[in-house]
């Protein structure tokens, strides 16, 4: 009888953990929305605000007063209502999540394993094993952040047909290779770090290319004023960073922005899932921006030639957001916008960036 009284917890023990450690994890969880809130509002009041002061700037001195002010008061609202908006819709979607797990619970399962037939994700075939008979595709479950990491190494200069399979469907179909792989069918496809890859190194070497194209050629008799040779450096410095180490930088950019599609879109994926359609929207990125690039290495190109690119990017977006988080229209638009306007600060706050620490490094 004592044996049997010291093998059982305490009959409330289980529950007090269980409801402080669901404590924990909704306040973290209403932390992150409240700190996603606040990006998400603050991107687009900013984007905004430059729109509406570069449209003022056309009507006089007067308008581009009221523009700066509207646009500053904006901001002060953001700032305010953004994390309070950001809190409530993770709570929300938190308080909806534990009701639906509480009813799933009453539910009672039948059955045992072994009258559970398995078959494969990728083509529907019956598997006896770690892998499909019939495609070859292993029994990992790549959603999982970190087995899909542990694969980066071995699957990343790895080449066979499935490249034109993959191009062709990155290319005409948005949002379609991230479904794909939210359904874990993999075999048919390349990895989605790896298309990133394809897409980014020769993004790099092309574009360094027609930097150096663009610039002005010396002589090496000619004498060069040093003030001025040093303005034209300073001058020409941002705009080689854009195109030499947005690559790079867009590396530490892609988890937040994918943690901020995970809010907006908040409870329809997984986070490892948003990764993944981050990776195949960047790497449709840098396809379009090598399109865009000879035009916008002018050095005489208007504001609104510069931003061309973010038209197909842009409708791209969309359709691959609708497809990949299957909410409706109207839902699918207002993500659509706020994740397009975050894309806009990111991109530049990456440029920025890289433009004050390679100043501050050069001296």
């Amino acid at each position: 009888m004592g044996s049997n009284r010291e093998s059982r917890s305490p009959p409330g023990e289980a529950g007090v953990w269980h409801r402080v450690a669901a404590a924990s994890r909704a306040t973290v969880a209403v932390c992150f929305g409240a700190i996603a809130g606040t990006i998400v509002v603050v991107s687009v009041v900013i984007v905004c605000a430059f729109i509406a002061l570069d449209l003022a700037s056309l009507g006089g001195d007067a308008a581009e007063r009221i523009a700066i002010r509207v646009g500053l008061l904006s901001l002060l609202v953001g700032l305010i209502a953004g994390p309070i908006w950001g809190g409530l819709w993770v709570g929300i979607r938190l308080n909806r999540d534990s009701n639906s797990v509480e009813n799933d619970s009453q539910v009672s399962v039948s059955g045992t394993r072994e009258n559970v037939t398995v078959v494969c994700p990728n083509c529907g075939a019956k598997k006896y094993g770690r892998f499909c008979g019939a495609c070859g595709q292993n029994d990992r479950d790549y959603r999982r952040l970190i087995p899909a990491l542990s694969e980066v190494v071995a699957e990343t200069f790895e080449a066979d047909s499935r490249v034109w399979r993959t191009l062709r469907a990155l290319l005409f179909r948005p949002g379609f290779l991230s479904l794909e792989f939210a359904r874990n069918r993999r075999a048919g496809y390349i990895s989605p770090f790896r298309l990133y890859l394809f897409a980014s190194v020769p993004y790099f070497l092309i574009i360094s290319y027609i930097d150096n194209l663009s610039q002005p050629n010396v002589d090496e008799g000619a004498v060069v004023d040093a003030d001025s040779a040093t303005t034209s450096l300073s001058d020409q410095m941002p705009h080689d960073l854009l195109y030499e180490y947005l690559p790079l930088m867009a590396l530490v950019i892609l988890p937040l922005y994918a943690s901020l599609l995970q809010f907006i879109f908040i409870g329809r994926r997984m986070y490892a899932e948003s990764f993944v359609f981050v990776l195949h929207f960047m790497t449709i990125n840098f396809l379009i921006l090598l399109v865009f690039s000879p035009w916008m290495v002018d050095q005489d190109a208007s504001d609104w030639q510069y931003f061309a690119f973010l038209l197909p990017l842009g409708i791209y977006l969309l359709f691959g957001l609708k497809r990949f988080y299957g909410a409706g229209w109207m839902p699918t638009t207002a993500g659509w916008f706020a994740a397009l306007m975050i894309y806009i600060v990111l991109f530049f706050a990456a440029v920025l960036g890289t433009d004050a620490a390679v100043g501050f490094l050069a001296g």
